[in-house]
């Protein structure tokens, strides 16, 4: 069961960075489309 509860920890956490990630991609990319789009 610790076994279980580990592992699932460790997803949660590869989850939760690849979410920051993923956002922290998605802004800089609307980031850069704004800036190109006022220009």
């Amino acid at each position: 069961m610790n076994k279980s509860k580990k592992l699932n920890y460790w997803y949660l956490t590869i989850g939760f960075v690849l979410i920051m990630l993923t956002l922290g991609y998605i802004f800089e990319l609307g980031e850069t489309l704004g800036k190109a789009l006022a220009n």
